[in-house]
């Protein structure tokens, strides 16, 4: 039976070969670390063996310079690996809602938690845009370091640039489903004053990475319809499931993902064009049924600002999402993040002051999102629009 895979990062049988005969000849890390430090505009890049262990460093790097545990605002509504990272580097955290529309901060809650806090964090969920410029001048008012998830933010810009250039500090992952892959990774990207402490990080050795690649290679052979059925069936594979993480000790990239990252470069931002093309097919096939019921869609807060759709989330209103999710994994419907971070259980040693936030708990009820990538046909479009 075919089965679409939620979301798609270009990886192909040359750049799988041709990783292992770069691996063998020597290592590409410190040329990638020099590439993302200048396209990113950063003062120190750290390769980590993932986006959580570099988010985890952005904490503690926080944490050296202000001599104490840090307070940090993060999103109501987002990847549960950022508490693994608060727990991991002894934060304290303050939560703000999210807007369900826009998938950005709520102002009014972001204000709230600005004072409390040394640090906020904002991320691109599914590459949706964030207005830097309103985040930048209300962290400058507040005295707070703004650190950027940009894990998920490949095509996401605004009148402040492209994701992956904002704050003190940012965020990048090299995981399966976030648009650019080396199997795994990450890398955290300093500006200012933290990146003198960036320096000097202890990080485990990361290793050649053989089981990178042989984990990578399962996910290029498995994650095409006519396979990826198979991976979801098998137990244990945790294949669409949302789980937290127990915190790790930060390791560096391996050498196999450093040179999978460059492989795969050109690739990764090369198909955000057409998933916007998707996106938009998606929009025009479920228009009339989005005008007679309680589907809505995410949309950026402003025609200047353009999503990257690395997946296309909207909202199923009345309709039970979870139930939405069961009988449309066929087309790669999914859910993203089925509780707000207060819910989740090995959140509360960090929380601090838990406030309500509506618009996190109406996001973990009723999102959902469609793939974008090319796999995705228009009889697909067709059966999730009957599924509705």
């Amino acid at each position: 039976m075919r089965t679409l895979p939620p979301a798609y990062s270009p990886l192909g049988a040359a750049d799988l070969i041709g990783t292992v005969v770069d691996a063998l000849s020597g290592d590409t890390a410190p040329r990638l670390r020099d590439e993302l430090t200048a396209r990113y505009a950063a003062d120190t890049t750290v390769l980590t063996s993932s986006g959580t262990h570099a988010l985890q460093l952005s904490f503690e790097l926080l944490a050296a310079k202000l001599g104490r545990s840090p307070r940090i605002g993060l999103p109501g509504y987002s990847c549960y690996d950022i508490i693994t990272a608060a727990v991991a580097a002894g934060a304290k955290v303050r939560l703000y809602d999210i807007d369900p529309v826009s998938l950005g901060p709520v102002w009014e809650s972001l204000a709230d938690v600005m004072p409390e806090v040394d640090a906020v964090l904002a991320g691109n969920l599914f590459a949706f845009p964030l207005d830097w410029q309103r985040l930048d001048a209300m962290a400058a008012e507040h005295g707070v370091v703004m650190i950027e998830d940009a894990a998920q933010g490949i095509g996401a810009e605004g009148p402040a640039g492209p994701s992956g250039r904002h704050g003190a500090a940012s965020i990048l992952s090299f995981g399966r489903g976030k648009g650019w892959t080396g199997g795994g990774g990450g890398a955290l990207l300093v500006r200012g004053a933290l990146s003198e402490l960036a320096v000097d990080l202890p990080l485990e050795a990361g290793g050649h990475g053989t089981g990178v690649w042989i984990k990578a290679t399962l996910a290029w052979l498995l994650g095409r319809p006519t396979l990826f059925r198979i991976p979801i069936l098998i137990p244990g594979l945790g294949v669409g499931e949302t789980n937290y993480k127990e915190p790790s000790t930060s390791r560096a990239l391996t050498r196999v993902s450093a040179h999978m990252v460059r492989r795969t470069d050109g690739a990764s931002h090369q198909v955000v064009a057409r998933r916007r093309i998707v996106a938009a097919r998606w929009r025009d096939a479920l228009h009339g049924l989005a005008a007679r019921s309680a589907l809505s869609w995410c949309r950026p807060a402003s025609p200047a600002h353009t999503s990257g759709f690395l997946r296309l989330p909207i909202r199923t209103g009345g309709v039970s999402a979870e139930d939405v999710v069961r009988r449309g994994r066929p087309w790669g419907l999914a859910r993203a993040y089925p509780k707000p971070l207060h819910h989740l259980e090995q959140a509360s040693s960090v929380l601090d002051h838990p406030t309500p936030l509506p618009g996190a708990e109406e996001l973990a009820a009723t999102l959902v999102t469609l793939p974008t990538h090319h796999w995705v046909r228009e009889r697909d479009m067709k059966s999730v629009a009957a599924l509705f």
